[in-house]
């Protein structure tokens, strides 16, 4: 019997460069899965989700050692990236809805549902401030559970 021949099979797929992932919008899974229940894995997401960008040397062993060493725990990380000089004019400037949909996507790596939406809209149009909402957002169940994921300490 004859070998099968490559020519009709087709070529593997090329793997993704650090900039193509981030533009991917993947899930929490799958970033899970591509970055690692680590610490590292944890800081490398944020960088995809908040700052939008492929994490730069120093500054992703500057937060994963932080993060390792217990000097910061998950959330005070998180509140740093999110009010950055980097991104925080343009935070700053989000409407409620805007920070909203922003949080869900950068803590969850998801579309807010309807009733959570709603919820934090109201709560956020009633008068809390950005950091208010991301204080709740971090005590939140869904995102106790994205760090268990990660194995990082909130």
């Amino acid at each position: 019997m004859a070998a099968a021949s490559s020519e009709g099979s087709p070529a593997a797929p090329r793997p993704f460069t650090s900039e193509e992932w981030v533009s991917l919008s993947l899930d929490m899974g799958q970033l899970l899965n591509h970055y690692g229940a680590t610490s590292g894995g944890f800081i490398k997401m944020l960088y995809d989700n908040s700052l939008i960008r492929v994490f730069d040397e120093s500054g992703f062993n500057y937060w994963n050692e932080q993060l390792t060493n217990g000097v910061f725990g998950a959330n005070f990380i998180v509140e740093h990236f999110i009010f950055s000089d980097e991104i925080g004019a343009k935070v700053a400037a989000m409407s409620n809805a805007e920070f909203i949909n922003f949080l869900y996507q950068t803590l969850f790596a998801r579309n807010p549902d309807t009733a959570g939406y709603d919820s934090w809209l109201s709560y956020m149009n009633s008068g809390a401030s950005q950091l208010e909402i991301l204080q709740a957002f971090l005590n939140n169940e869904e995102w106790i559970s994205v760090c268990d994921m990660f194995n990082v300490t909130p």
